[in-house]
Parts: C-alpha cells; sequence; structure tokens
C-alpha cells in the first residue's frame, strides 16, 4: 500500500498539476488589463496593493498570534514618507530615496514600538489597544499639519516616480498600467520570498512555534521578544512599501491612517484566511470588489451586507476563504488517491 502512494506522488510530480495551475493565474492575471477598462485597471492595481498590505498583516496575527488593530499607521506613514521626500526633496533619483523612506520610517516605528510595549510585558489586548491608539495619533498629526502633509485636502504636488536610471533612462510610474503591472510584480516577488521564509527556513518554523506557545519557546533558548520585534519589524517595512506603491495608483490622505482602514485590514485577513500567505489576497481583492459593486446600487445598505458577509464567513469558515478551499482541495486529492489505488487493486 506505501509503495502504491509513493508511485502515485511520483506521478503527481512529474505531472506538475500545481506547477500548471500557477502559471495559469499568474498569466491570467498579467493578462487582466488587456480586458479591462483604464479605471478597472488603476482599481485592480490599488486592490493589489491592499492584498500586500494583508499579506503584511498576516505575517503579525496569522503566523505570530500578535494582535494589533493599528496596522494602517505603517502603510499610511509609508504613503506619507513616500510622498513628502519626493514633494520637498526635488534631486535626480528622489523616488529611491522615496521608497527608502516608506520602508524605514514604518520599520523603525515597529521596533521601537514592539521594543517598548513587548519588552514591557504589554501585550495581547494590551498591545491591541495602544495600536489603535496610535491611529488616533498619526491621523490627528496629519490633519494638523497641514504645511507639510496637506491636511484633510491630502498631500499633492509630488513629482512623478520614475525607475531607472536617474538622467539616462527613466520610466514614469503613471498612467494604468504600469502601476497595475508593478503592484503585481512587486506582490509575487514579497509573496515569494515570504513564502520561502515561513516554510522552508527555522525562522518560519520559530514564528509558528511563537503562535503555538511562546512560554515553551522560551524554555529551548529562544527569546520570544526579540523575536517578536524582528516579526513586527519585517510586516510594518512590508506595509510601508505597500504605502510607496500605493501612491501612484490613489490619494494620501489622512484616511488611510484611521481605526476604519486597520479594521478594514484584519477583515480582509479574516475573510481570506490568517496563517496562509495568499489567504489575505483573496480576502482584499473579494472584500473590496464587493465594496466598490455595491457601494454604487445600495448607497445605504453596502457597509451592512459587508459586515453580514464578514460575520458569516468567521462563523462558518473560521480559516477563511483559503482554508475552505485548502479543505476541500485535500479531500479532492484523498479521493483521487483512494480511486487510483482500487483502480488498481482491481487490476491486479
Amino acid at each position: 500500500m506505501k509503495k502504491d502512494i509513493k508511485n502515485i506522488k511520483l506521478i503527481n510530480n512529474k505531472f506538475g498539476a500545481k506547477q500548471i495551475g500557477l502559471i495559469a493565474i499568474v498569466a491570467a492575471i498579467l493578462l487582466l488589463p488587456l480586458g479591462m477598462s483604464n479605471f478597472q485597471t488603476e482599481l485592480l492595481a490599488k486592490f493589489f496593493v491592499f492584498a500586500l498590505v494583508g499579506v503584511s498583516y498576516d505575517l503579525i496575527w496569522g503566523f505570530a498570534g500578535i494582535s494589533n488593530f493599528g496596522h494602517a499607521v505603517f502603510f499610511g506613514l509609508g504613503a506619507y514618507a513616500f510622498g513628502i521626500v519626493s514633494k520637498f526633496l526635488p534631486v535626480p533619483g528622489v523616488t529611491y530615496l522615496a521608497i527608502l523612506a516608506a520602508i524605514i520610517l514604518p520599520t523603525l516605528l515597529g521596533i521601537f514600538l514592539s521594543v517598548f510595549l513587548h519588552h514591557g510585558k504589554v501585550s495581547g489586548a494590551f498591545f491591541a489597544v495602544v495600536t489603535m491608539c496610535l491611529c488616533v495619533v498619526f491621523e490627528s498629526i496629519a490633519m494638523a499639519w497641514t504645511d507639510v502633509t496637506g491636511g484633510m485636502n491630502g498631500l499633492y504636488g509630488f513629482a512623478t516616480p520614475k525607475l531607472g536610471i536617474p538622467g539616462v533612462w527613466e520610466l514614469e510610474i503613471s498612467g494604468f498600467k504600469t502601476p497595475y503591472y508593478l503592484s503585481v510584480v512587486c506582490l509575487g516577488l514579497i509573496l515569494f520570498l515570504l513564502w520561502r521564509i515561513m516554510k522552508h527556513r527555522n525562522f518560519g518554523k520559530m514564528i509558528a512555534a511563537l503562535n503555538n506557545d511562546e512560554n515553551r519557546l522560551e524554555f529551548l533558548g529562544v527569546k520570544a521578544k526579540t523575536l517578536k520585534t524582528m516579526i513586527f519589524a519585517m510586516s510594518c517595512s512590508i506595509a510601508g512599501f505597500a504605502g510607496a506603491l500605493y501612491v501612484p495608483v490613489s490619494t494620501i490622505s489622512p484616511s488611510i491612517l484611521s481605526i476604519g482602514m486597520s479594521i478594514q485590514v484584519l477583515v480582509w485577513v479574516a475573510v481570506g484566511g490568517r496563517g496562509t500567505l495568499w489567504g489575505p489576497i483573496i480576502g482584499a481583492v473579494l472584500v473590496c470588489s464587493m465594496e466598490q459593486l455595491l457601494s454604487g446600487v445600495l448607497l445605504d445598505f453596502w457597509l451592512l451586507i459587508i459586515g453580514v458577509f464578514f460575520i458569516i464567513v468567521v462563523m462558518f469558515w473560521p480559516r477563511g476563504i483559503a482554508g475552505l478551499l485548502q479543505k476541500n482541495a485535500e479531500l479532492l486529492k484523498e479521493n483521487w488517491i483512494d480511486k487510483k489505488l482500487m483502480v488498481k487493486g482491481g487490476k491486479e
């Protein structure tokens, strides 16, 4: 029996069904703009940027088990850092400096917050409340500091982002298709790197152990608080980079720093499936698409429908849509193996 299962697995690997399916999905995503309007392309680019924010939040909530109700701060800070540097530092290659600022500032804030709170033994619900208050603080700063942030009118007047060799060859990150492809490629690369880290490295195993039993991890000689700081900093840097990608596809306003935005990120991850990396992508694209469609048809009730949908998913599919799909895929695989074994047994 064991030999038969081993042979079936070998046949499966040779066929490469997963690889073919993945290539087909990637090709479909890359070709989507060909059959879409400019507005739809820009909208979908924004959704993929939001998906990257969801992936960054999934690192700390889904894998490390750290509750954070202020994740929008790191995303918004990245967007504002990118816009401010681009506006007030008109030098060649400013886009690269702006990207560095968008990554470094949220990362430093995340490290400070994590060291100050985790090493101060503030965790769980108390940590979540502190991060939620952080949203109020930074949103208020963005609204009050009008000379730099633009206040309620938002930040505008900065240089068009350009990539390439400064002064020699540069590609403007403007229009509709270029920001879309940039967001998709960056999301794909970051997702692949995170998948390699979380699935095939000891660091990923330690993060999983941190979520399951922090005390046992400490007993084994791993400093849990340092590990929390590392994963929190990684999450903040990805969120800040997503903020930089957000600038070419939308406007920078104080709302991206708000508690409401943080709750939206939580909903994307919960609906898509926490602890899966690709679940937040499903959640972000699905929920944002529903919001876009329903808000144009049901002006007064679309938020209620989104809320009911979220409750249904949490109640009946606690592992989210990704968990449901994974469960069904495992059942199909088991049935396929059973049928193969029955056919082979009948022949013998």
